[in-house]
């Protein structure tokens, strides 16, 4: 089995999905707790029947800023427990914006339903992740690397 390890050592396990690598968001919230323990994960309901969730989750840093809001819907017809199928969703989609995966699912690919100009997504190092996070990191030699490898100088 394909995994990866996080910057403390532990391995989370890959799945092939699609022919993709996959990282299931129970690993990514495993992955972004390690990284980011006292920041929050919020769920709501935006519509719940017995056919239909729609769900928003709303990451936070430590001081309740907001980093990342996502939405998932899902229809019974698709899934029995529609319910937490889009809270599932809707949590990996909002570490997904924060980089915890994006390099292993395509939570963010709209496939033939192109909303923008999505670009593959790439494998973010740990200090762009802490960056986008406000995470206090030595910001100008990350930044400089950040900023160099888009064709950029600082």
């Amino acid at each position: 089995m394909k995994t990866v390890k996080t910057e403390k050592g532990t391995e989370l396990p890959l799945i092939s999905l699609k022919g993709k690598d996959y990282l299931q968001v129970m690993h990514r919230m495993v992955w972004f707790r390690e990284e980011c323990p006292n920041y929050g994960i919020e769920t709501s309901f935006i519509a719940l029947d017995d056919q239909v969730a729609i769900a928003k989750a709303i990451i936070t840093n430590e001081t309740g800023k907001i980093l990342s809001t996502a939405h998932k819907r899902e229809d019974k017809g698709h899934f029995a427990d529609h319910m937490e199928k889009a809270e599932t969703g809707a949590i990996g989609r909002a570490l997904a914006n924060i980089g915890y995966g994006t390099q292993f699912t395509d939570d963010l690919d709209e496939g033939a339903r192109i909303v923008d100009s999505p670009a593959p997504p790439k494998q973010m190092f740990t200090e762009q992740r802490k960056l986008v996070a406000g995470i206090p990191v030595n910001p100008i030699p990350q930044q400089r690397q950040i900023f160099k490898k888009a064709g950029h100088e600082l």
